[in-house]
């Protein structure tokens, strides 16, 4: 019998959201040191071409967990008020995500002001992926074309990918 069967069910309920509480507190924490590793150029060193490459094949992430960080880890550099609404949980990396490829989509077109990137940060609170993807396609219709192009090279690029690391 393991320890968390013994819990009482207000028990369990109350240590799991705290875990949820402390697991947010600690992806915060992970995303800064991903940051301070990019600025550093860390990566290279140990034989890694890019972040990605490191937190996939060092850290272990899968590629889309990798991804999810690092795309937040972009958002809050450009609005730091992402970062509060990240430790509220009105914001999700999911979500935060979605926002960065939304924004690297745009500017390809045109110039995204910080106020438009606040906006768009604001639309997405306590949305879910599905909610966020229909927000984006009410502002530009042609994002659900951008995702299905997207989702088409990422499964192409996961099939070619390989890494080198240092000895």
């Amino acid at each position: 019998m393991n320890l968390i069967s013994k819990f009482s069910d207000s028990e369990l309920l109350i240590k799991t959201k705290n875990l949820a509480s402390e697991e947010k507190r600690i992806a915060q924490e992970v995303i800064n040191h991903l940051e301070e590793i990019e600025y550093r150029k860390l990566y290279l060193s140990l034989g890694y071409s890019s972040l990605h490459d490191y937190a996939v094949h060092e850290l272990h992430y899968s590629g889309s967990s990798a991804y999810r960080r690092i795309a937040a880890m972009k958002v809050f550099k450009v609005l730091p008020e992402a970062k509060e609404k990240f430790s509220s949980g009105t914001v999700n990396l999911s979500t935060l995500s979605q926002l960065q490829t939304f924004i690297n989509k745009e500017e390809k077109t045109k110039d995204c002001s910080r106020e438009m990137k606040l906006d768009l940060l604001e639309k997405i609170e306590n949305k879910s992926q599905d909610e966020c993807e229909r927000e984006f396609v009410k502002i530009s219709p042609e994002f659900i074309k951008f995702k299905e192009k997207e989702r088409v090279l990422t499964d192409e690029h996961t099939n070619d990918v390989s890494y080198s690391k240092g000895a």
